[in-house]
Parts: C-alpha cells; structure tokens; sequence
C-alpha cells in the first residue's frame, strides 16, 4: 500500500510538474507544507515521490530539494538531511555531474554516521564506489566498496555485500590484479 502511495505522490508531482513547469517548486513544497507532527511525515512521502522522478527531473528535484533546505525542520533532523542531500546527490549524478553528486553523498554520509544508521550508510558507500569508478579514481572507489562489504556483513546486507564483492572484482579486473579479481 505505501508503494501505491508513493508512486502516487511521484505521479502526481511529475503530473504537476509536466502542466505547471514554472510553478515546479511550489507544487512539490505543498506536498510538505502541512502544520503540526504531521509535517515530517508529509516531508518523508515528498522525499519518496522525489525519488521516484529524480531519473526523470533531476532538475526539478533539485530545485525542490534547495527549497526545502531553508526547511528549520529539516535543517534539525540529521535523518532528513541526509535523505535531502542524498536526493541531491542522486539528482547530480542523473545530470552526470559526478563530482558535484560525490560531495552530497559525502554530506549524506557524515550525516548518516553520526545518526546511526547503517542501511543509509552502506547505500551512500555503494553510491560513492560507482561515482568513483565511473571518474576512474579506482583508490576511492575500493574504498567505499570495502566499507559496504564491512558494514554489509556486520548487519547482514547480503544484496548490497554482492555488489560490492561485484564492484571490487572489476576494479581489480580492470587494474590486472587477475588473483584478486578472481578472490571476489
């Protein structure tokens, strides 16, 4: 059911988005602008519809995300934050602004570590090891993937584990390292 809702909220933001193009921000805002408890609520189903769309409007994303940056509410939740500057992230990285996407997802992450959550974290380091690769700074990219395969045992992430075993047998691949490639 909340899929149905999310997919619903991106419908309906790229729907506004497509008649109203110059009225992008406001429309995305509206679906957070409710007073009281329920506002963060609202902000994480904002956040959800955005990534539905940031593939498809990373621009717009953007825009909305900037907007609710000046949020007070979000600017004090760290969860939040994160989740907006990974939204971000993702949006550059659709744009193929590589490094513009690693420095939010760096923002994501210093966020994440210090908020405690390690699902978040290990997607933001699997995140980081593909920026990394594609701008072929192997040394990073190894490093983060090492992290998530860390962390993805630690907490048993087994899906995430494989992509980074993945990801670290074609550096290794890539760079000669044959023995080790084969390891992974």
């Amino acid at each position: 059911f909340r899929i149905m809702i999310h997919t619903l909220i991106a419908a309906v933001l790229l729907v506004g988005i497509q008649l109203f193009p110059g009225n992008a921000v406001a429309i995305a805002s509206s679906a957070s602008s409710t007073v009281g408890e329920k506002k963060m609520q609202y902000t994480e189903e904002t956040f959800r519809g955005l990534s539905e769309v940031v593939d498809k409007q990373p621009d717009f994303v953007l825009e909305t995300a900037l907007q609710l940056l000046h949020d007070d509410e979000i600017k004090q939740n760290q969860t939040a934050l994160s989740h907006l500057y990974c939204l971000m992230a993702d949006a550059y990285r659709e744009k193929k602004e590589h490094i513009l996407a690693i420095e939010f997802y760096h923002k994501a992450l210093q966020l994440t570590e210090s908020a405690q959550n390690a699902n978040i974290a290990v997607q933001i380091n699997l995140k980081l090891g593909k920026e990394y690769y594609l701008l072929k700074e192997f040394a990073q990219s190894k490093n983060h993937f090492s992290q998530v395969v860390q962390m993805a045992d630690t907490y048993e992430f087994t899906n995430e584990l494989s992509q980074a075993f993945h990801n670290l047998g074609n550096i290794d691949y890539f760079l000669g390292n044959y023995i080790e490639a084969k390891n992974h």
